[in-house]
């Protein structure tokens, strides 16, 4: 197919205008049923992160698909170009594509950077589901022993002709986030079936050193067998939620966001002790430590901008933070002492002070406090001493 920009007159927007050459049809009378079940597949698919199909039909014996025009380019050239920016942004925006597609009962099936475009507003669009396969028809248009997808991105099962699942997206995902990381592809074979069997056969490749704290979800991703990946794409986003370390400039706004947090934190942390009746001087320790804490977090200020951290360093802080996450899945938010999600998540800030995982979860603290006084109030359990 070619694509055109193109003027929709009745509605003066402009369109991506996709149509099919007359000989490719001539040639596969199957390929004109392929394409006009692309567009009603995407279709159906209303989601932020997948491209609008306005219109799609047959005019002068011409197969034609009219299309939301993205204009920020795709994410194979800004490969080609080394200029890519915040790469797990641009793949959890692709996960919750794929989820919203998977919940949907349809595998894209080729999941490659020539098909993730970019608005001007910098947010991901995934386009192009020719081959797409929706779960819940019967009907599948590829010839027998026909093997569906781009060989670099290709998941094992997809290389051995064996049926596929969701999975399978999300190891292509995986090779296009690698990609990203690392700035070449994990496998490339000397033609195209070398670089297909490289799929099935080859280790998982480790990513650059800087990169090393993703090295699991990577692993995850990119399994030979499909029950070692993970089992949804939402699971992968909360594994990129857990394990991401986002550097920020720290500047004059984050220094307010640390200080509210931590103060709004404090007075919760005062309201909860009086609650549960904890004695005046562990209630003084965590006055002094909220205190300290902002005292670290404003004052770093003056010696941080963008700072980088060693590999080992956001190892260890990911851990810290998903040893947080636990403590407060198991409600231990202030309680016991030493055992907490907000002593964790201190210690977290005393590390990197404008990690915005703890700083989030610093807030969820509060607001999990402020739901319990206010239970408490309505069942005239509490009254709130504060000013």
């Amino acid at each position: 197919a070619r694509v055109y920009l193109a003027l929709q007159e009745s509605l003066d927007r402009m369109v991506a205008l996709k149509i099919v050459s007359p000989s490719v049809t001539d040639v596969d009378p199957q390929a004109s049923d392929r394409f006009l079940r692309e567009g009603r597949i995407a279709a159906n698919l209303n989601h932020p992160n997948i491209i609008t199909i306005y219109d799609t039909g047959k005019s002068q014996s011409l197969d034609y698909m009219a299309m939301e025009y993205i204009s920020g380019g795709d994410l194979s050239d800004r490969l080609n170009r080394n200029s890519v920016q915040d790469p797990l942004g641009i793949v959890r925006q692709l996960a919750k594509a794929l989820g919203y597609a998977h919940k949907s009962n349809v595998i894209h099936r080729d999941i490659k950077p020539a098909n993730v475009l970019f608005r001007e507003d910098g947010s991901v669009v995934l386009s192009d589901f020719g081959i797409a396969k929706a779960l819940s028809s019967q009907v599948d248009l590829t010839q027998p022993g026909f093997v569906a997808g781009t060989p670099y991105y290709m998941s094992p099962e997809q290389v051995s002709g064996d049926s596929v699942d969701h999975r399978s997206d999300l190891y292509s995902l995986g090779i296009v986030f690698y990609e990203m990381l690392a700035g070449v592809k994990p496998y490339k074979g000397e033609d195209s079936f070398g670089t297909a069997m490289c799929h099935i056969s080859n280790p998982i490749p480790n990513l650059p050193d800087e990169f090393a704290y993703l090295q699991p979800v990577i692993d995850r991703l990119l399994a030979k067998d499909p029950d070692d990946r993970y089992a949804s794409a939402e699971q992968l986003i909360k594994a990129l939620d857990r394990h991401a370390v986002v550097s920020v400039d720290f500047n004059d706004k984050t220094q307010i966001q640390i200080k509210n947090h931590l103060l709004k934190s404090g007075q919760h942390l005062k309201k909860a002790a009086d609650l549960s009746g904890v004695n005046h001087h562990r209630l003084l320790r965590w006055s002094v430590a909220i205190t300290i804490l902002i005292g670290v977090s404003i004052g770093a200020y003056h010696w941080l901008s963008a700072p980088k951290i060693d590999p080992q360093t956001r190892w260890m802080i990911n851990m810290m933070l998903e040893k947080a996450s636990q403590q407060l899945e198991t409600a231990k938010l202030i309680e016991p002492v030493g055992d907490n999600a907000y002593k964790s998540y201190q210690d977290i800030l005393e590390i990197m002070p404008d990690n915005r995982d703890a700083l989030r979860g610093l807030d969820s603290i509060s607001d999990r406090l402020d739901k319990q006084i206010t239970e408490m109030q309505t069942q005239g359990r509490y009254e709130d001493g504060l000013d």
